[in-house]
């Protein structure tokens, strides 16, 4: 008994001296204007608060540029978007999902059969965070373990379940309306390589990455509204793509594609059984710009559903907004010719195609290089990696559509 008595403080004095264990760290490649950037995240201190805006100040960051990587050969690229848990309350109703049941919150899933394809690039078109409010006493209190716009709800919603791409290829980021400087912006400023004046920056001047022949035009359309402008915005977004067309006059790219998070020419449910565009700002001053024919592709998440568009007075429109967070009803979309045979909001739809048919959707979108190279084929992929659209066009050609559906 004496013997165990003395062994007592020697263990507990062992145990004050174990080393702690080591900071968590979430390591990702980034292309931008800059080109590629190595990051590093720690997190140095962990924090179990289940509501909290904070965190951020217990993590250390580093950035180191890349010098000696290329995005020339580039030949797959997959496109994402909309991916955090919906965790929602409003004047308009509660949103709930499941954060912890992978079939209802499936971004994880997502995110593995992403890193499957081994792509060269993931282009991420904004909206990462969405575990918004969760009141006391509501049945979302079983669906998470964090809230907020703090570090720990970033954690949950993007990082962790993003291992499997961080890993697999370099990210670009675009900024979603769900990270303007009324929500989440703290944890985009984790990804941006931009250096923002002020503490959260409106709006971030648009980019162009080159790839090969390809060029990208980041266009941060994050704080722009879906109602209508007032005459000083209106002139702002107009300048913003006449300045987009200026650079494309001058550095000739073989293709280029409009990368944004708000659709130019989406469709969505009106709530009264019919469609809407999605934004008639972006549609006017779209319209006072030359880029109508010098744009390949615009591609945009925000509509949460996939969707490929073709309207007439503007270049066709990509939405991957697919990726992980609950689903907008996508009825109306199923129908087709009714799209077709009627003008919606004013535009003319020549053509449309959308594999959302129930709320459990989910997936993303490829664009591979044609092996002739001159030109990318666009493939909606489901949540099993399987093609179930795939649209052949090149710069010449017509567009043409394939439909690969799976027997039921």
């Amino acid at each position: 008994m004496k013997i165990i008595m003395l062994l007592i403080p020697l263990v507990l004095l062992a145990c004050a001296h174990e080393t702690p264990p080591p900071p968590k760290e979430y390591h990702w490649t980034s292309l931008s204007e800059k080109g590629f950037t190595a990051h590093t995240v720690k997190v140095l201190k962990e924090t179990k608060a289940f509501q909290s805006d904070k965190g951020f100040e217990n993590l250390e960051i580093h950035k180191t540029p890349i010098a000696d990587k290329s995005a020339a050969d580039f030949k797959k690229i997959v496109l994402m978007g909309d991916t955090g848990c919906r965790l929602k309350e409003s004047k308009y109703g509660d949103s709930y999902q499941n954060c912890k049941d992978g079939t209802e919150w499936a971004y994880a899933a997502v995110m593995e059969k992403i890193a499957a394809e081994k792509p060269d690039l993931i282009v991420h078109v904004g909206d990462y965070h969405y575990r918004e409010s969760c009141s006391e006493g509501k049945v979302c209190r079983h669906y998470t373990d964090t809230i907020g716009y703090g570090w720990r709800s970033w954690e949950e919603d993007f990082f962790i379940p993003s291992q499997a791409g961080f890993a697999a290829a370099p990210w670009t980021f675009l900024r979603g309306n769900h990270e303007d400087c009324n929500r989440a912006w703290e944890g985009y400023k984790l990804l941006t390589e931009q250096t923002w004046k002020d503490a959260c920056a409106p709006y971030e001047k648009t980019e162009y990455i080159q790839i090969g022949d390809l060029l990208l035009v980041n266009y941060d359309t994050a704080s722009i509204n879906d109602r209508a402008e007032t005459p000083d915005n209106e002139e702002r977004w107009a300048q913003q793509f006449k300045d987009i067309e200026k650079v494309v006059d001058e550095r000739k790219p073989k293709q280029t594609w409009l990368v944004t998070h708000k659709p130019v020419t989406g469709l969505v449910e009106d709530g009264k059984g019919g469609l809407v565009t999605t934004n008639i700002n972006l549609q006017k001053a779209f319209a006072k710009s030359g880029l109508k024919s010098k744009v390949e592709f615009m591609i945009a998440g925000h509509v949460h559903n996939t969707q490929l568009l073709q309207a007439e007075g503007f270049p066709r429109q990509l939405v991957v907004g697919n990726s992980g967070t609950a689903l907008d009803n996508g009825e109306e979309l199923m129908n087709r010719d009714k799209i077709l045979k009627n003008k919606i909001a004013g535009l003319t739809i020549k053509d449309f195609f959308s594999d959302t048919k129930s709320g459990h959707s989910f997936g993303y979108a490829t664009m591979t290089k044609r092996p002739d190279g001159k030109g990318w084929d666009l493939s909606f992929k489901d949540l099993d990696g399987k093609t179930t659209f795939t649209s052949a066009k090149t710069a010449t050609r017509p567009l043409k559509i394939n439909k690969k559906r799976k027997k039921n």
